[in-house]
């Protein structure tokens, strides 16, 4: 079977399966029973396979494009896609998200098709049960365990990597300006105390991203197992962030960091460590870059992530995607280190 008949097959399928809400625990067989599963660090897990939903077949040849890309807003530079335009002989057509939020309800209809997809860790398991991601033939993939850090190849959220490809790792801290923020945020004993200061009011934002912003929550009140909260904790988290709208007018964006903080529309905000290596691109010409600053765990608490390409199985026709895996995994292992010595930005951590 071809991935382009294989896609065809499955897009009723993926539609109809829908993202269940279930759990189940380990999984290493093919079955046919869409369950939730979900590994963590101490107990990771592989991700089941479906007859219904089978991998593509090895030793066939490019197809024609374009590679449809499904991606997180401003997350890609556009003259990489056209990099690999060139060198592949492929055309990308490139399509942005807000959040995932907003992609889950994109591919639930099962009305588009993309061949590959940048979610976040925690929500594979999800897509996998729903049946919305195709699981990878590893015979395209040499470059995974070849220069992909093993931590990542073969992680506790989809350990054999059935599903996913690393993409890039981050870290979630605090960005702030120190032109508006007086408070020397990296000395504080607790850093995310900083947000619920009412001398910050109107000037104070948190990511519009669920687990992220929960996390801050607790953070608050020295919370740092997030993964590991119980109701208590997220009853902690929930009066926390409620008291932020009166006392500070908290917004929630997703562009806070990297555009708004920069244009000074912020002066303290919730920053993932990349949106902080973008943030001097965006300050308005003839401001001074030096004024940003950003801390990061562990004297931040805070969480580090990763986002996964994986090839979507509600694609209505195959594109070459069996290039994307193999290029972008030879880079995922070294973004992190170019982000962090390419800001020119002053940095605050222990």
């Amino acid at each position: 079977m071809s991935r382009r008949e294989a896609l065809r097959l499955m897009a009723g399928t993926a539609a109809a399966g829908g993202l269940l809400v279930g759990c189940g625990s380990g999984a290493g067989s093919s079955s046919s029973a869409s369950r939730v599963v979900i590994g963590t660090r101490e107990d990771p897990v592989k991700q089941p396979l479906f007859d219904d939903n089978p991998m593509i077949e090895s030793g066939l040849e490019p197809e024609n494009g374009p590679l449809r890309l499904y991606n997180w807003a401003d997350y890609i530079y556009t003259r990489v896609l056209k990099d690999f335009e060139k060198e592949f002989g492929v055309q990308v057509e490139l399509t942005t998200f807000y959040n995932l939020e907003e992609a889950t309800r994109k591919l639930r209809t099962g009305k588009v098709g993309f061949d590959v997809f940048v979610p976040t860790a925690e929500i594979i398991p999800k897509f996998v049960a729903g049946k919305l991601l195709q699981p990878l033939n590893h015979d395209y993939l040499p470059n995974l365990k070849k220069n992909v850090w093993p931590m990542l190849a073969d992680p506790y959220y989809d350990t054999g990597s059935r599903y996913t490809v690393p993409y890039t790792v981050y870290l979630t801290g605090i960005g702030w300006r120190t032109d508006m923020v007086d408070a020397d945020i990296a000395a504080m004993d607790n850093p995310w105390e900083a947000f619920w200061d009412p001398e910050y009011k109107g000037i104070a934002g948190l990511y519009d991203e669920y687990r992220e912003t929960i996390a801050v929550g607790m953070y608050r009140d020295g919370i740092t197992d997030i993964n590991g909260a119980n109701a208590g904790d997220l009853k902690a988290a929930q009066n926390n962030l409620i008291e932020l709208t009166d006392l500070v007018d908290i917004r929630y964006t997703i562009d806070g960091a990297y555009a708004k903080l920069p244009e000074g529309v912020f002066g303290i905000h919730h920053a993932w460590a990349g949106d902080m290596v973008f943030a001097p691109y965006y300050m308005p010409k003839g401001d001074d870059p030096s004024v940003l600053r950003y801390v990061w765990p562990p004297k931040a608490q805070g969480g580090a992530g990763a986002t996964c390409p994986t090839i979507a199985s509600l694609c209505s026709r195959a594109r070459s995607t069996r290039f994307w895996p193999t290029c972008s995994s030879t880079t995922c292992s070294t973004t992190k280190w170019r982000s962090r010595t390419s800001a020119g930005m002053p940095t605050s951590h222990p």
